[in-house]
This record gives structure tokens, sequence and C-alpha cells, in this order.
């Protein structure tokens, strides 16, 4: 089975502006291969098309018959009593490890500086403290504060080695930057949230189709809120409450009106200054 999309690609960085449209292909196929082998065997697959085929004038008594591959790729095929699924993920986790600081870094940096004796001092904790961060995924960068103040931060990805917390993050954010949540133990701010709201809000910019549409349902809210609100102020009754609600803060607003208290603040030449513009 074989499916071809074309997409629009003006907003990738890897693509001209002449090839802004684009192909993505994807064929899916049952794995062929002799039902029973031996030893391992080196397999070739094409990825041919038979469109038309029908229609095609033939030979009927031919025994062979020539086909154009649009691709290929070869493979191996081993028996099924060499290896197994838990034996090769078994092996996987001896030889990778997860998206960390590599282990014989974090064990050599978690060894004390003198082996013979306990270290209890704050320096000592902290490092503790810091190793433990890293063995959870976080790597330490370099942030720049709102006030120009440069710190190391903590940020870790989504394919992180553990269980996020999450607490303490907003479920919604207007800026981002109340996503920067403190560590507590460290004393250093989180920037994994941060970061991941401000990468989604950069896609959603780079966008067109989802900017457009996103105007556009605001423009039909403000609209439909604006004539909402005006409805309620024309249907509301009129009464004497009202009125008088509002006496004191018109005649206060009459009054000074009629002050002459705001010239007196002034001097009174500049009464009579006027601009260039307003003499012309």
């Amino acid at each position: 089975m074989a499916h071809v999309r074309e997409v629009h690609g003006g907003f990738m960085a890897s693509i001209t502006q002449e090839k802004a449209q684009i192909q993505y292909g994807v064929v899916v196929s049952l794995r062929t291969a002799p039902p029973v082998v031996d030893r391992e065997t080196r397999m070739i697959s094409h990825v041919v098309s038979l469109e038309g085929l029908d229609k095609l004038q033939t030979n009927l008594n031919a025994k062979w018959a020539t086909l154009i591959s649009l691709h290929a790729w070869h493979w191996k095929c081993t028996p099924p009593e060499r290896t197994s699924f838990v034996d090769a993920v078994a092996a996987l986790g001896k030889n990778v490890q997860p998206l960390r600081v590599p282990d014989q870094d974090l064990q050599a940096f978690s060894q004390p500086d003198d082996p013979g004796k306990s270290d209890d001092s704050p320096l000592a904790a902290s490092k503790r403290l810091l190793v433990e961060k890293l063995k959870s995924g976080y790597t330490l960068l370099p942030h720049t504060t709102i006030t120009g103040k440069k710190v190391m931060a903590l940020f870790r990805g989504p394919l992180c080695p553990g269980i996020p917390d999450n607490q303490g993050v907003k479920p919604w954010s207007l800026l981002g930057t109340d996503l920067q949540v403190l560590d507590a133990a460290t004393g250093m701010f989180n920037l994994s949230y941060s970061a991941a709201w401000n990468l989604g809000r950069t896609l959603a910019i780079a966008d067109r189709a989802f900017t457009t549409s996103l105007l556009r349902l605001r423009g039909k809210i403000h609209s439909a809120a604006v004539d909402r609100a005006q409805r309620q102020d024309i249907d509301r009754p009129l009464d004497i409450e009202s009125y008088l609600r509002n006496l004191e803060s018109s005649l206060q607003t009459v009054v000074q009106s009629q002050s002459t208290s705001p010239l007196q603040q002034t001097r009174a030449i500049n009464r009579w200054y006027r601009t260039a513009e307003q003499m012309a």
C-alpha cells in the first residue's frame, strides 16, 4: 500500500522558495522472506509499479516479465531461533543508556574529594543534588533573566528517563514566563515547560493556515461580545435608581469644568504661548 502527501513547506528552514510544495511518500508492505532459513541471509526488496498492468497486451506463454524497480534496499533475514525480542531489548539496555549525561561521567563527578572521610559540607550536599538532577535527564544551560542577569538553569526534553514532576506548573499560560518553575532543591529555574511553550508558539505562528483561522476566530468572538454588550446596555431599563446612583459623579464633573484652579498651576505667560503650527 502506497500513499503520497503533498504539503506546503514554505516555513521550513531547509526548503527554498522554489520548492515550497514538497511531497512525502510512504509504502507499507509485508516483508517477504523464505519460510525457513538456517543461516543469516541477505535479502533485497524492490518497489515496482503495477499501474496499467491489467490493460497491457502481453504474451500469455511468456515465462518471464520485466518490471522497473522504482526503489530498492537490502536487509538481513535471520533464523527464528537465533534471536528473540527479549534478547534484543536486553542487549539494547546494556549498550544504550537514557537521554542524560553518560554514566561514567556521573560516577566520576559523584566521587568525593577525599574517599577516606565523609564530607557533610554544604558544597558536597549541593553536589549530590546536582548529580540526582543529572540522573533525571536535566542539563545545565545559561539563562538570561528579564532583568538582564545571567544565571544557570535546568532543562530537559520530553524524552526524560523518569516521571516528570508537574507540581507548580500552570495548565495554561499567556506569556510563558510564568512556566519557569523555581526548583526548591537547587535554587535554579527549571525552563523545561517554558521552552516547550515557546516552541509551540513558534510553530503555531509559522503555520499560516492556523494563524489565519485563529485571527478569524478571535474576530468573531470579539464581534459577538461587543454585540452582546450593546444589546444588554440597550435592553436594560432606565430607572430612577440608576439616575440617582450617577448623580454625584455627574455634579462633580460639572463643578470641575467650571473651576479655574488648573489655570493657576501654570505660568500666566503660557496661556498666550502659541506654537508655529498654531500661528500658521
